[in-house]
């Protein structure tokens, strides 16, 4: 099935936004965030599937990935939310199913945080989403030091 498709970019916070919206304008939207070292093209298969079950689908490229510029070297939650604001309202959206996956789930966390009356649902997938626990942040440090308990064993990372 064929489905209307644009790309565009937006300006924010002194970047310039790529993204891309395929599908009916009056259709539910469901954006979707990319993780670190991806871009919009990462989610090049869920693309049709949504937009042939009604859905118009954004997906976009954060600060510093793909086709969007990384010229005020801010990067991080509040200009996250300040991007997908914009995305959001250049392309109309007054609410969203909003994902995000690794990285992106740290951003689609802080627009949920932030603006949770323009959510019809988050999923967060492979993702902390920025919301660390004592026992998840002790975990991180063990494995960033070589070692990590599992199944209340020590297990030490072998140097590649």
């Amino acid at each position: 099935m064929t489905h209307p498709w644009r790309t565009a970019t937006v300006a924010s916070g002194g970047e310039t936004i790529y993204y891309e919206v395929t599908g009916a304008d009056d259709a539910p939207a469901v954006v979707l965030t990319h993780g670190a070292g991806g871009s919009h093209a990462a989610w090049f298969q869920q693309v049709p599937a949504l937009a042939d079950a009604g859905y118009r689908v954004v997906t976009w490229d954060s600060r510093g990935f793909g086709l969007s510029t990384f010229a005020t070297g801010v990067l991080g939650m509040e200009a996250a939310v300040a991007d997908l604001d914009a995305i959001s309202k250049a392309s109309g959206i007054e609410r969203m199913h909003l994902v995000g996956q690794s990285m992106g789930g740290w951003w689609a966390t802080a627009f949920a945080l932030a603006r949770s009356q323009r959510l019809r649902s988050l999923t967060l997938s492979n993702t902390v989403g920025g919301l660390w626990t004592d026992a998840l942040a002790g975990h991180f440090a063990n494995f960033v030091a070589g070692t990590a308990r599992i199944d209340g064993r020590t297990a030490v990372r072998q140097p590649k």
